[in-house]
């Protein structure tokens, strides 16, 4: 879980997806294995998204869930 307070939604996806490109460049060496990581991230924004803390996480957890059933290795936000 990140929490970007000073960041607004629009924002807040450019930051997940640099991190998801920076991820997925990223290759593992792990016993004689070259390991390649991604990452699926579900956003959201308050008060967009939800009103209390215990919303925002769910709603964000939700589109992670929807990127991962989508194919994986990408930001959701709507």
């Amino acid at each position: 879980t990140l929490i970007l307070p000073q960041l607004d939604i629009n924002e807040a996806v450019r930051t997940a997806e640099s991190l998801r490109l920076e991820i997925s460049s990223r290759a593992i060496a792990f016993q004689d294995q070259t390991l390649k990581i991604t990452v699926s991230i579900g956003c959201a924004s308050f008060p967009l998204d939800a009103q209390i803390s215990s919303q925002l996480i769910r709603k964000a957890d939700e589109r992670l869930y929807t990127a991962k059933r989508s194919g994986r290795n990408q930001v959701v936000y709507t």
